[in-house]
Protein backbone atom coordinates (compact mmCIF):
# COMPACT_ATOMS: atom_id res chain seq x y z
CA UNK A 1 0.00 0.00 0.00
CA UNK A 2 1.71 3.15 -0.57
CA UNK A 3 1.41 7.00 0.79
CA UNK A 4 -1.94 7.53 2.74
CA UNK A 5 -2.73 4.41 3.74
CA UNK A 6 -0.60 4.43 6.66
CA UNK A 7 -1.35 5.99 9.95
CA UNK A 8 -1.08 9.40 10.39
CA UNK A 9 1.91 8.59 13.47
CA UNK A 10 3.73 6.73 10.77
CA UNK A 11 3.68 9.40 8.34
CA UNK A 12 5.12 12.07 11.19
CA UNK A 13 7.80 9.67 11.89
CA UNK A 14 8.78 9.60 8.24
CA UNK A 15 8.60 12.64 7.64
CA UNK A 16 10.83 13.05 11.28
CA UNK A 17 13.30 11.06 9.47
CA UNK A 18 13.74 12.56 6.39
CA UNK A 19 14.00 16.12 8.10
CA UNK A 20 16.81 15.19 10.60
CA UNK A 21 18.64 13.80 7.20
CA UNK A 22 17.67 16.95 5.33
CA UNK A 23 19.27 19.14 7.77
CA UNK A 24 22.11 16.75 8.30
CA UNK A 25 21.43 15.86 11.70
CA UNK A 26 22.71 12.71 11.57
CA UNK A 27 23.94 12.03 15.06
CA UNK A 28 20.56 12.99 16.03
CA UNK A 29 18.86 10.09 13.59
CA UNK A 30 21.22 7.49 14.76
CA UNK A 31 20.49 8.63 18.27
CA UNK A 32 16.83 8.17 17.91
CA UNK A 33 16.57 5.18 16.10
CA UNK A 34 19.25 3.47 17.68
CA UNK A 35 21.96 3.21 14.81
CA UNK A 36 21.03 -0.50 14.68
CA UNK A 37 21.48 -0.89 10.79
CA UNK A 38 23.41 2.56 10.10
CA UNK A 39 25.43 4.97 11.83
CA UNK A 40 25.57 8.72 11.39
CA UNK A 41 28.88 8.14 9.47
CA UNK A 42 27.09 5.74 6.92
CA UNK A 43 24.55 7.88 6.27
CA UNK A 44 26.76 10.59 5.68
CA UNK A 45 28.83 8.51 3.49
CA UNK A 46 26.06 7.18 1.23
CA UNK A 47 24.98 11.05 0.69
CA UNK A 48 28.47 12.15 -0.27
CA UNK A 49 29.19 9.15 -2.50
CA UNK A 50 25.62 10.15 -4.54
CA UNK A 51 26.18 13.66 -3.89
CA UNK A 52 22.84 13.88 -2.90
CA UNK A 53 21.92 17.07 -0.96
CA UNK A 54 18.85 16.39 0.68
CA UNK A 55 15.68 18.74 1.41
CA UNK A 56 12.46 18.37 3.03
CA UNK A 57 9.67 18.39 0.40
CA UNK A 58 6.32 19.00 0.91
CA UNK A 59 3.83 16.10 2.25
CA UNK A 60 2.33 15.57 -1.15
CA UNK A 61 5.31 15.14 -2.67
CA UNK A 62 7.26 13.49 0.12
CA UNK A 63 3.94 11.16 0.22
CA UNK A 64 3.70 10.57 -3.80
CA UNK A 65 7.67 9.17 -3.56
CA UNK A 66 7.16 6.64 -0.60
CA UNK A 67 5.70 2.98 -0.03
CA UNK A 68 3.99 1.65 2.87
CA UNK A 69 4.40 -1.91 3.64
CA UNK A 70 1.93 -2.92 6.72
CA UNK A 71 4.17 -5.97 7.70
CA UNK A 72 2.15 -7.29 10.73
CA UNK A 73 -1.01 -7.75 9.10
CA UNK A 74 -2.49 -4.87 11.86
CA UNK A 75 -1.16 -1.84 11.18
CA UNK A 76 1.35 -2.12 13.89
CA UNK A 77 4.51 -2.46 12.10
CA UNK A 78 5.93 -0.99 8.91
CA UNK A 79 8.48 -1.29 6.23
CA UNK A 80 8.55 2.31 4.67
CA UNK A 81 10.73 3.16 1.37
CA UNK A 82 11.05 6.90 0.24
CA UNK A 83 12.91 8.41 -2.06
CA UNK A 84 14.65 11.46 -1.06
CA UNK A 85 14.43 15.17 -2.67
CA UNK A 86 17.07 17.53 -3.83
CA UNK A 87 16.56 21.14 -4.93
CA UNK A 88 16.19 19.16 -8.40
CA UNK A 89 13.53 16.85 -7.50
CA UNK A 90 13.23 13.69 -6.57
CA UNK A 91 16.17 11.57 -6.55
CA UNK A 92 17.01 7.86 -6.88
CA UNK A 93 18.48 7.31 -3.52
CA UNK A 94 15.98 6.05 -1.19
CA UNK A 95 15.51 5.45 2.99
CA UNK A 96 14.06 2.76 4.02
CA UNK A 97 13.01 2.57 7.90
CA UNK A 98 11.32 0.04 9.40
CA UNK A 99 8.30 1.10 11.83
CA UNK A 100 6.68 -0.73 14.76
CA UNK A 101 4.13 0.51 17.29
CA UNK A 102 6.24 -0.97 20.46
CA UNK A 103 3.34 0.13 23.33
CA UNK A 104 0.18 2.07 22.23
CA UNK A 105 0.62 5.27 21.03
CA UNK A 106 4.88 4.39 20.92
CA UNK A 107 7.15 3.66 17.98
CA UNK A 108 10.08 2.58 16.67
CA UNK A 109 12.31 3.43 14.07
CA UNK A 110 14.98 1.90 12.43
CA UNK A 111 16.83 3.29 9.69
CA UNK A 112 16.85 0.25 7.41
CA UNK A 113 18.90 1.14 4.64
CA UNK A 114 19.79 4.36 2.58
CA UNK A 115 20.40 3.43 -1.37
CA UNK A 116 20.07 3.32 -4.70
CA UNK A 117 17.44 0.26 -5.30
Amino acid sequence: MAGDDAPPEVRRLVRRAVGMLAAGEFHELERWTGGRRLSAEDMAQVLERYEVLPVLPTDEELFAETDFYDVSGDGSAYHVETNLWSDHGVTDLQLRLDIAETTPGHYSVEVNDLLIP
